[in-house]
């Protein structure tokens, strides 16, 4: 049997092994201050503490409290809108699975903490983009254009515009209006949002077209 090459033995990184438990625990500390006290009442010292770890193990997991906190975010949020089969999932059981996740507890009070922040902390919300927004809306783009090439979606439809409305009308029933949303009522929102927009995931991908403005 041929040796093995010295560059196909994997090698464990300098240091020691990470603690997923650890992780864990700064990450649910981390976010459990962020919804309790907001961005500006908490620190790196105040995480270690909740979390029970030193600071120096905060900091050599995250360079930031901004960046510790948008992953913190992003770990509670999930995925939901990619978890369902690109090809299987509908736009209705895609909603349910976004609905669910976003009537968690707390979800409201994280959003309106994260959005609250942006202005005078525009650092943690480009962290928030860059490292779980970002490449989630990508992916989301790819499977609308892939719906669309499938002729799921009519041939001119900007998917980029889509996705921003969606999120809009999340936004909107999540921060800004009034009172709590049900699932129910976050997914039936947003299938009213596809309708308007010309979109019915009922009718056949040959007959579905985008209503045209009547003058």
């Amino acid at each position: 049997m041929s040796a093995i090459e010295p560059s196909a033995v994997p090698r464990r990184p300098p240091g020691r092994p990470r603690s997923e438990r650890a992780d864990r625990a700064i990450l649910d500390a981390a976010l459990a201050l962020f919804v309790e006290r907001g961005f500006d009442n908490i620190s790196i010292d105040d995480i270690s503490a909740r979390a029970g770890v030193a600071r120096t193990t905060v900091y050599r997991r995250w360079s930031s409290k901004a960046a510790l906190i948008a992953e913190a975010i992003g770990s509670e949020r999930g995925a939901p809108e990619l978890d369902v089969d690109a090809k299987a999932g509908s736009p209705e059981r895609v909603f349910d699975s976004l609905a669910q996740a976003l009537t968690a507890p707390d979800m409201k009070k994280i959003m309106a903490r994260l959005i609250g922040a942006s202005v005078d902390h525009p650092e943690l919300i480009a962290a928030y983009w860059r490292t779980y927004m970002e490449p989630r809306r990508l992916a989301a783009m790819g499977r609308l254009e892939a719906a669309q090439a499938r002729g799921q979606l009519p041939a001119d439809t900007d998917v980029s515009v889509i996705l921003d409305v969606i999120a809009g009308a999340i936004a909107y029933q999540m921060v800004v209006r009034p009172g709590e949303r049900t699932a129910g009522e976050i997914k039936s929102h947003l299938m009213a949002v596809l309708r308007e927009l010309g979109i019915d995931s009922a009718l056949p991908a040959s007959r579905v077209r985008r209503q045209k403005p009547t003058s």
